[in-house]
């Protein structure tokens, strides 16, 4: 599909380079540069032409001052932004909204972790000129998006790359002077939000302004850079640690998709990995998605429930039978689970192991006759359901155990 870009380790390490010079958005450096594969790896018959000279967001110090994410294609200035879980694109100043920066609109980007990215939306000019009047002056900016795996990125590029272009020759009655210009881009909020959007619109209008700019150094030094760069190499080296920590603990997940759990973490809470709020989260994250994937539909509310209350400190048998009305049938899933070897998945309970379970507990085969048609069976299979959540809290249990014990 068009909108879809698999991240290479290039275009990842481009950007970790990008945010270590600039202290921008992780997220929205890689949205922007898988909106800049989408453009090049285009039919050449569109002649769609990316300028990255004219951009802002290949200046430093406006990336720094604003979070210019922008890429201009055929002239057309179009901003970038990564998608985020609970379903916003942001903008971290009202410095852009209103201005040419923004008069495209927005391409929204899903990202994958670091592995691929989807351009998913597209947020017209409108949608930010609302939101921004429900935010105070110095709050970012936040428009939630209806996602869609769907969406045709190359035409919608096309349709943005032709529609009449507004000069902005007179956008700007009064263009700031280099010094003007040093003290916004060294600290922006110092100046009240409408001139902060006359020199966005400014840098947008005018090339020797942002030659200018390019030339303003930003406050992050080198010093900055390398102390970044070195966390940048600690933290993946703390990932792969507890990626493989955890890995064995979720039979559900590949190694990928581990990984990929504990690297968005790392991006909502900091490269803090030994911290106790980063593990809880992460395993929160983990188990939520291997239940759902292990056990979903009508079941996961009471799997789910089995799982906090074991994770809590219950035994597995005291929880499953506060769920389970017959108790008995617990006691025979428990004893099925205890026979069998390890089993990929739920296996229903056959006739011959709930026979041996009968044995091994002494029970009278009088029981099946207490059930109504076959719901000592259904009891008996939703124990082992139950008690399959229950190990995998236990393992979990360990899990955290080792991580704080590393």
């Amino acid at each position: 599909m068009s909108n879809r870009v698999e991240l290479s380790p290039e275009i990842v390490r481009l950007a970790q380079a990008r945010v270590a010079e600039t202290g921008s958005s992780f997220s929205d450096e890689l949205a922007r540069l898988a909106v800049d594969e989408v453009v090049m790896n285009a039919d050449p018959e569109h002649a769609l032409v990316i300028d990255s000279e004219d951009a802002l967001s290949s200046i430093d110090s406006v990336v720094a001052a604003v979070g210019a994410s922008d890429i201009v294609v055929n002239g057309r200035r179009i901003d970038v932004r990564a998608i985020d879980e609970q379903g916003y694109v942001t903008l971290p100043k009202k410095a852009l909204a209103g201005t040419p920066a923004l008069s495209a609109g927005t391409l929204v980007v899903s990202l994958d972790g670091t592995t691929s990215a989807t351009i998913v939306a597209h947020v017209k000019p409108g949608q930010w000129l609302n939101a921004e009047e429900k935010v105070g002056d110095y709050e970012p900016v936040k428009v939630k998006v209806d996602a869609s795996s769907d969406l045709d990125a190359v035409k919608t590029i096309l349709s943005i790359s032709e529609r009449v272009q507004i000069s902005l020759d007179k956008a700007v009655s009064r263009v700031p002077d280099e010094k003007e210009l040093e003290q916004f881009l060294s600290n922006p909020d110092k100046f009240i939000v409408a001139r902060q959007k006359q020199i966005v619109t400014a840098l947008c209008a005018r090339q020797e302004l942002r030659e200018m700019a390019r030339q303003i150094k930003i406050g992050i030094t080198r010093g900055d850079v390398q102390s970044i760069l070195r966390a940048e190499s600690v933290l993946n080296r703390r990932t792969e640690e507890m990626v493989d920590k955890l890995s064995g603990n979720f039979d559900q997940l590949s190694r990928d998709e581990v990984k990929r759990h504990v690297s968005r973490t790392a991006e909502m809470l900091g490269g803090q990995t030994e911290a106790p709020a980063f593990r809880k989260a992460v395993l929160k994250r983990l188990t939520g998605e291997q239940l759902a994937r292990q056990f979903g539909g009508a079941a996961l509310a009471k799997v789910q429930k089995i799982y906090e209350q074991v994770l809590n400190g219950k035994s597995a048998a005291d929880a499953v039978k506060q769920t389970v009305k017959n108790q008995v049938a617990v006691d025979i899933a428990m004893a099925i689970k205890q026979q069998r070897s390890k089993v990929e998945g739920f296996v229903a309970a056959t006739a011959e192991e709930i026979g041996q379970a009968f044995q091994q507990l002494s029970i009278q085969p009088a029981y099946a006759t207490h059930s109504k048609g076959d719901d000592g069976v259904e009891a008996i299979n939703e124990a082992l359901h139950l008690l399959e959540a229950a190990e995998l809290a236990e393992r979990v249990r360990e899990a955290e155990k080792k991580l704080v014990e590393s």
